[in-house]
């Protein structure tokens, strides 16, 4: 909530560090009915009767003072005893409203930031310049102070646009991870080296990978790639074993030799052509 807006028990709002408020009138986009002037207020810039500082003023004949739209309309003619000047009901209703520009060029505190300005240039100040006020990020839309929003959109911002790194496509950061796991610049681990190969080239790196799994034609089990020579030499050995003792054996003339007299291996019942099963 703005300082200014905190009253009195008279309904003035509550000054702070001994700066005086006054009442402003005409100033939509302040949003605000009282402001701290660091300043004395000259009567030029002041209405006679109200004392608050308009936007724009009637001056009266006499050339100190004037009158707020809101007093003029009390007034059928206007008698200054200060200055002992009588304006008379005709030229009070020929008056025209005019800037008031000695109360625009007053210095002011922006309600917001305490930063001391003109009050002509207050309202821009709190549309645009204000670090205190809430504006829309471009981007997501989201409310951020002023003062924030740098930050906000270089770092915090989901939409941001930002940038990959491997093919340097642009995007919005929230869809930077779902890229991620599709970019075919972007480094991955290949499952049987575990190196780090390009995901386009994957596939092919795949079928050339030194670690790759190949089957063997032979004993139908599966080696690397890269331990082919040593894995055949190991699968001829066991090609020879005998799969009953395991004995290592020279030569299929020996195996079969082996097999005849192998004391593990199963043999037929001579009873089998009457119906035993047994080995």
């Amino acid at each position: 909530a703005w300082i200014a807006n905190i009253k009195m028990a008279d309904g003035t709002p509550q000054p702070e560090f001994n700066i005086p408020y006054c009442k402003v009138k005409g100033f939509i986009g302040l949003g605000v009915d009282f402001l701290r002037f660091p300043c004395q207020v000259p009567d030029r810039a002041k209405c006679k009767i109200c004392d608050c500082i308009p936007e724009r003023i009637y001056t009266l004949l006499c050339p100190h003072h004037g009158l707020c739209s809101d007093c003029k309309e009390f007034f059928i003619g206007f008698y200054c005893r200060e200055c002992d000047i009588h304006t008379t009901p005709e030229q009070l209703g020929a008056l025209r409203s005019d800037y008031n520009l000695d109360g625009l060029r007053l210095k002011v505190l922006c309600p917001m930031c305490d930063k001391k300005l003109l009050l002509g240039e207050l309202e821009e100040h709190n549309r645009s310049e204000c670090p205190k006020i809430e504006k829309n990020c471009s981007d997501c839309g989201v409310k951020v102070l002023n003062e924030n929003l740098q930050s906000h959109q270089e770092v915090e911002c989901q939409k941001r646009v930002v940038l990959c790194d491997a093919c340097k496509s642009a995007m919005s950061h929230d869809k930077l991870s779902e890229h991620d796991q599709e970019c075919p610049e972007k480094p991955v681990v290949c499952d049987d080296c575990k190196g780090e190969v390009l995901r386009k080239e994957k596939s092919k790196h795949a079928s050339e990978c030194p670690m790759r799994v190949v089957c063997c034609e032979n004993c139908e089990g599966s080696y690397a790639y890269s331990t082919e020579k040593e894995h055949r030499k190991q699968c001829e050995i066991k090609k020879l074993a005998c799969e009953y003792c395991k004995l290592y054996l020279k030569g299929d003339d020996e195996k079969k030799a082996h097999l005849k007299i192998c004391e593990e291996a199963s043999i037929e019942c001579a009873f089998k052509d009457f119906g035993c099963k047994e080995k």
